[in-house]
C-alpha cells in the first residue's frame, strides 16, 4: 500500500492542467462577478414646503451626496407649496434646479398637489 503525504497531493493538484484550468476559471469568474457588483444608492427626497430655507438645504444636501457618490440615483418629489419652485415664473432656485437636472437628478411633482396648487394659482 502506497501512502501519499500532503505535499505530494498538493503538487499533483497544482501541476495537473485540468485542475489549473478550473482554478483559473474560478478566479476569472470571481473577478468578473466582483467587478460588476458596484453598490449603487438610490435616494428619494420629498419636499412639501415652499420655504426657501428648506429648499436651499435640500439642494445643498443633494450636491453633497453627488460629490461624495456621483453614481447615486436621486429623485426629488415636490408636494404642496413646493410645486411653485418648479414653475418658471415663480421659481426662486431656477439655477439650482437646472444644475441638478443636468447632473441626472429626477425632479417630479406630486400630481394631486400640482392640480390643487395650479388651480389656486390660476384663480
Amino acid at each position: 500500500m502506497k501512502t501519499i503525504n500532503i505535499d505530494d497531493s498538493i503538487r499533483i493538484f497544482i501541476l495537473n492542467p485540468i485542475y489549473m484550468r478550473r482554478l483559473l476559471f474560478l478566479f476569472a469568474f470571481t473577478c468578473i462577478a466582483l467587478s460588476t457588483l458596484k453598490a449603487q444608492h438610490r435616494i428619494v427626497w420629498d419636499i412639501p414646503q415652499g420655504d426657501t430655507a428648506a429648499q436651499r438645504g435640500l439642494y445643498k444636501q443633494i450636491n453633497n451626496v453627488l460629490t461624495a457618490a456621483p453614481e447615486t440615483k436621486i429623485e426629488v418629489v415636490f408636494h404642496g407649496n413646493a410645486v411653485y419652485a418648479m414653475l418658471k415664473d415663480t421659481g426662486y432656485f431656477k439655477e439650482q434646479i437646472l444644475d441638478l437636472h443636468k447632473k441626472g437628478v429626477l425632479l417630479e411633482f406630486c400630481n394631486n398637489s400640482l392640480k390643487e396648487e395650479i388651480l389656486i394659482y390660476q384663480e
